[in-house]
């Protein structure tokens, strides 16, 4: 017998359409069904969907401003409405087989392995930023400041403030950060060989450097705007740092988070419990813990809005502060799954 509690938060991810009517449609669904809080994608792919001036824009909206649009309605219906900016995982390539729209302008802050002559794709299929490249990060400071100056957000939400996951951590390799990085340790990452010292010192350069850059991006936030909540989505330790080389942890730890967004990407209601119960010892008692689901692992199910309010169940169980789901995956049936299981309010 699971001894359940309440959860605080029922956040949903949420790629807004370019139609009004649609958006207060969807925001409305999610209200009434219990959702309270909605991370709004507001730099997806590289692009912008609002008019921006930091960074290229999403041309499919047009002149209509959806993260406008997105506050106005969330406010009208009690929601909070947070920011979500993919800081360096710039997308796919595009149909054509080109490039993603920032590298084709920027194709010098690419993320690279060590035999890359160019931006190429992790072996997820989608192209990444340089996380250490000095313009890079300034791009990213930028569309940030841009959002907490130009718009009355609750809050900003962090996604792939992360490496590319590949084996044996093979990124960076672009040519301005190796620079940087010799410049620092004394050696040329390329020059490491079977050298465990220098493998370690470089990990730890990218981890560190990671850290310096998200406490910045942070600092900038809450002095910029007082009052905006921060939270970021993380991977699980210990791939988390020998994979991304985001030590996330060292942010909870140093305050800079209000809450964190553990990606659990199963649909394993066990292991959701584990990996939830892990986070919350990283996270510390003072950085709240809300659950990413992964409404996609249980699509092949034979009932998959019974299989993911089971995982929600799970988060809950584990002591979770709150859920975050996918809005693309929360159908009618998911849904009733959800507000006849985890989403139910207690009788008094």
């Amino acid at each position: 017998q699971f001894n359940l509690g309440q959860l605080k938060t029922k956040a949903a991810w949420y790629t807004p359409p370019s139609d009004r009517e649609r958006i207060a449609h969807d925001l409305q669904r999610l209200a009434a069904s219990g959702f309270n809080l909605l991370f709004v994608s507001a730099f997806s792919d590289g692009r912008a969907p609002y008019p921006s001036q930091a960074t290229e824009r999403n041309p499919v909206y047009g002149a209509f401003d959806p993260l406008q649009a997105c506050i106005e309605e969330g406010r009208l219906l009690g929601l909070s409405v947070h920011a979500w900016v993919e800081a360096f995982d710039v997308g796919p390539a595009t149909e054509d087989g080109s490039l993603p729209p920032l590298l084709q302008v920027h194709p010098d802050w690419a993320a690279m392995r060590r035999d890359d002559r160019g931006p190429t794709a992790a072996p997820d299929g989608r192209y990444f930023l340089s996380p250490a490249h000095p313009e890079v990060q300034k791009s990213v400071m930028d569309t940030i400041r841009e959002l907490v100056t130009g718009y009355e957000l609750d809050g900003i939400h962090l996604g792939s403030v992360c490496y590319p996951a590949a084996m044996a951590a093979p990124y960076d390799f672009n040519p301005t950060v190796l620079e940087l990085a010799q410049a620092e340790l004394g050696f040329a990452p390329r020059s490491i060989g079977l050298n465990i010292a220098r493998w370690n010192a470089w990990l730890d350069w990218r981890c560190s450097n990671l850290t310096t850059f998200a406490g910045k991006l942070m600092s900038m936030i809450r002095e910029t705007s007082p009052g905006t909540l921060i939270s970021a989505s993380v991977y699980p330790y210990p791939d988390s740092v020998l994979v991304r080389m985001q030590d996330w942890s060292k942010w909870a730890a140093a305050r800079w988070l209000d809450f964190v967004v553990p990606l659990t990407n199963t649909r394993d209601a066990d292991l959701v419990d584990t990996l939830v119960r892990a986070a919350q010892g990283f996270a510390g008692s003072r950085t709240s813990v809300v659950a990413g689901i992964d409404a996609a692992s249980v699509q092949s199910t034979r009932s998959p809005a019974t299989a993911l309010a089971g995982l929600v169940d799970a988060a809950r169980a584990a002591g979770a502060y709150g859920v975050s789901i996918d809005s693309l995956a929360i159908s009618d049936g998911v849904l009733s799954a959800l507000l006849d299981g985890p989403f139910r309010t207690p009788t008094e």
